[in-house]
Order: structure tokens, then C-alpha cells, then sequence
């Protein structure tokens, strides 16, 4: 992750009382004979009973659920039909549905699985790659690629692999590009999503670093599961018009100080990569297109997982990149509309018990421009300097976790982890234009 001195550049740019009890019902005559109070007695308990019993039928059963006191599996999903006040905008109902789809034990349990110390040529490193190629290997229309090289580095030469995983339109099944161990994703446009999957290398301590970045690659791997049934229905329908890929960099942390020339190594050679590959002609926007030209935008997730993040919009002066972050933002804000963003819940998505005192909800996506520009040097250094948009989803400032052996699950805001899984789910699904109804 860059250094902490980017950060810093940015500056600043935020009694009830219960009821009363019911008396019993009774008559405010009084009586001198005693049978007949009796029999008013037991007249009007009768009565009592009937109507309890009516009210007892007549309200719907309560799930197993309800009766235990337990909240449902997927609490959210409940929020959203609660929440949305029957509405019928596109969005919306994509949003409700989208919620179903969200499994967050299984996010959790790949947090967890990627939360391990995995520096660059480490066994880990290594089995922490598997776990992403086993991922896309049990999901169906998704194929991987992988961009290996060698490297030197100040601590001798290094070996490292990009994954890139590419759900294709139907129509740009035949758009090939010219290269040996790259074929096969180009299309007219394409939305690249990307985080990297290596740790830094520190000799003191173990380093599992959650969110640099294995909140963001099990993000991407949560994403590919839930919107694969969509993704499969639009592909078939000919609806599918961008290509959606999924990139996981190695080597973007620097082996010693970060430096320009220590520094995201895969993500500046699959750049280079593409950016000299040409496209076939009937996949090219443009004549003398090359593999960066149909990349519509490019969305890097890093450092999340912290509390109470806040990304500012420091690509203002880019249209397309502006135009990304705004949309994003308003994605959040029809979220928490519809409250299922900024509310406290634990690991599993389960609502906190009891409920914490209610705490600033601020934005995590600030649309507005900061006072100067500034650059945060990361993994979209090499595609920003070749014109690509770029949304960079980096909180600023960083979390106080940041490099530290505290970075570990134990720390994570499980509520920002799970919130950040539906924004991406739904801003990816929004903006290739999925239906809003399931598949």
C-alpha cells in the first residue's frame, strides 16, 4: 500500500412510561346475592377467553424465527422490503434483489481465508492464488487468465502472477486480442474491477494484512458469485453489452520503501501488457485501438475494512472518473435510503444486540471536490497515466491499522466489510445495465 505521506497530503478535506395495567372486566354493579355475582363472574371470563382465543387465530403464526427472537439469516434482505416504501424505480428493485443474493458467512469466511501473511514468493502467496483460481473455477461463464513474469527487485529477482477473470458478452465470444497467454477479453467495452492479493513483508511481526487488501479481493470474489445468475441470463439474452472483468495484482506492495520503481509491479506490467497488444478490428472502438482503449472504467478497491472510511472524489478533473464517483455516491445514498447501509451488524450480517447508541452515518463516498488535486500512488498508476478512467476506492485517511500487525480480522468494521460487498455488487450490476428482476 503507498505510503502513508499520500494520505497526509490530503489534509482535512465529520423515559417512556409502560402502560398502564388492564383491569379485568367487571360489573360496577354491586349485588347482595352471591350466586349472581358468581355467574357474572364466570360469564365474563368466558367471554374473556373467546376473544382471546379469536385474537390468537386470527393473527398470523410466527416463524421459528420470530419465536426464538433471533433475527433472520439475511437481515437486510427484510430491511429492504421494509425499507423501500413499495417502490418501483429500477434501481430499487434491483437493490432488494441483489440483497437476497448475499451470503455473508461465506464473505467472512474468505476474509478470513486471504487474512494471512503473504508476501510475494511466500507458500501462502501462493496458496492464497490458488484459492482465487479455485474460486473461478467453480463458477460457470467466468475464464481466467494469468499474466506471470520475473522481475528484479531489491531483494533479487521475483517471480509474480496476475489473475485476471473475464465474464464475456455473448456477441464478443469471437473479439480476440493478438497475444499468446491473453486471448479472448476483448469487447467493445469492458468495466475492470481490481485489488491486489499480496501482502507486505515485514521482518518483525506477521503482517495478515485485512484491509490491504483481503477485505477488497474477497469483495471481488463475493461479487462473481452473486451476480453470476445475472450475468449468465443477459449474456443468453444478448442483453450483456460490457464485458465485466475481475483483475487481482500481485506484487503492489514495494519490497523495501515505496518508491516509484518499488511498487505495483503487476499491475504496471499487465498495463504495459495491454496497452501493446491490438485489438482485433471488429473489437476495437477506435482504429489503432490497443487493450487499454474499451476499458469503460477502472474501479480499485484498497484499504477497506476500517471504521468510518471516507473517499473523497480526488479525480474531480476526470469526466468519466467524476461521473463514476457520482454515481456511486447516489448508489449509497438510495442504500442507506433504504437502510441497509450504516446500521450495526456483526460478522454474519446479523444486527448488533443490543443495538449500539446511533452514531454519525456520514457518506462514505464524498462527491464533492477536494481543494487542490492530489495523487495517491497505487495500483491504477500505470492506467490513469495511459488516459483510462479511474474510480479509486481509497479511504483517506488511512486506517489507523495501516501497516501495522494490528491489521488483522480481529480489528475489521464487519459492518463497513459487508457494506462496501453491496456497493460494489450493486454499482457493477448498475452499471452494465442488469435487469432488476432475478433471474
Amino acid at each position: 500500500m503507498p505510503p502513508r505521506t499520500a494520505a497526509a497530503a490530503a489534509g482535512g478535506p465529520g423515559s417512556g412510561s409502560t402502560p398502564s395495567r388492564l383491569r379485568p372486566g367487571a360489573s360496577s354493579k354491586s349485588t347482595t346475592y352471591s350466586r349472581n355475582k358468581r355467574l357474572w363472574w364466570i360469564g365474563g371470563s368466558v367471554l374473556v377467553g373467546l376473544v382471546f382465543l379469536w385474537l390468537l387465530f386470527s393473527t398470523p403464526s410466527a416463524t421459528s424465527s420470530d419465536l426464538s427472537g433471533r433475527p433472520p439469516r439475511n437481515s437486510r434482505s427484510s430491511a429492504a422490503r421494509q425499507g423501500d416504501g413499495g417502490a418501483t424505480d429500477p434501481l430499487s428493485v434491483l437493490i432488494t434483489h441483489l440483497v437476497d443474493t448475499t451470503d455473508h458467512r461465506a464473505l467472512a469466511r474468505r476474509v478470513r481465508e486471504l487474512a494471512i501473511e503473504r508476501p510475494v514468493g511466500s507458500a501462502a502467496h501462493s496458496r492464497v492464488a490458488d484459492l482465487i483460481r479455485a474460486h473461478f473455477a467453480s463458477l460457470s461463464g467466468w475464464r481466467l487468465d494469468e499474466d506471470s513474469f520475473e522481475q528484479p527487485t531489491i531483494l533479487g529477482q521475483q517471480r509474480f502472477t496476475n489473475l485476471i477473470a473475464t465474464f464475456l458478452p455473448k456477441r464478443s465470444q469471437r473479439h480476440l486480442l493478438r497475444s499468446t497467454n491473453m486471448r479472448d477479453i476483448a469487447a467493445p467495452r469492458r468495466l475492470v474491477l481490481a485489488a491486489h492479493y499480496d501482502s507486505k513483508r515485514f521482518e518483525h511481526f506477521s503482517f495478515h494484512a485485512a484491509t490491504d487488501s483481503a477485505v477488497p479481493v474477497a469483495i471481488l470474489l463475493d461479487l462473481a458469485t452473486a451476480l453470476q445468475p445475472w450475468l449468465l441470463r443477459a449474456r443468453d439474452a444478448d442483453r450483456l453489452d460490457l464485458a465485466l472483468q475481475l483483475v487481482f495484482f500481485d506484487g503492489e506492495e514495494a519490497f523495501g520503501e515505496w518508491t516509484e520503481s518499488d511498487s505495483v509491479y503487476g499491475s504496471t506490467h499487465l498495463a504495459s501488457l495491454w496497452a501493446n497488444i491490438s485489438l482485433a478490428a471488429d473489437a476495437a472502438p477506435t482504429p489503432h485501438a490497443n487493450g487499454l482503449s474499451n476499458i469503460s472504467l477502472f474501479l480499485l478497491l484498497d484499504l477497506i475494512g476500517g471504521p468510518a472510511p471516507t473517499i473523497y472524489n480526488y479525480l474531480f478533473d476526470i469526466p468519466a472518473s467524476d461521473a463514476a464517483f457520482r454515481s456511486m455516491a447516489s448508489i449509497e445514498a438510495t442504500l442507506t435510503r433504504l437502510k441497509l447501509l450504516h446500521q450495526p451488524i456483526d460478522e454474519n450480517g446479523l444486527p448488533i444486540e443490543p443495538s449500539p447508541p446511533p452514531t454519525d452515518t456520514a457518506a462514505y463516498f464524498v462527491p464533492r471536490a477536494l481543494q487542490r488535486r492530489m495523487f495517491i500512488d497505487d495500483d491504477h498508476r500505470a492506467f490513469l497515466a495511459r488516459n483510462v478512467p479511474v474510480l479509486h476506492a481509497i479511504p483517506i485517511p488511512y486506517p489507523g491499522v495501516w501497516h501495522l500487525e494490528s491489521d488483522n480480522v480481529a480489528n475489521l468494521d464487519w459492518q463497513v466489510v459487508h457494506d462496501f460487498a453491496l456497493l460494489a455488487k450493486v454499482f457493477t450490476a448498475s452499471y452494465l445495465q442488469l435487469q432488476s428482476s432475478p433471474p
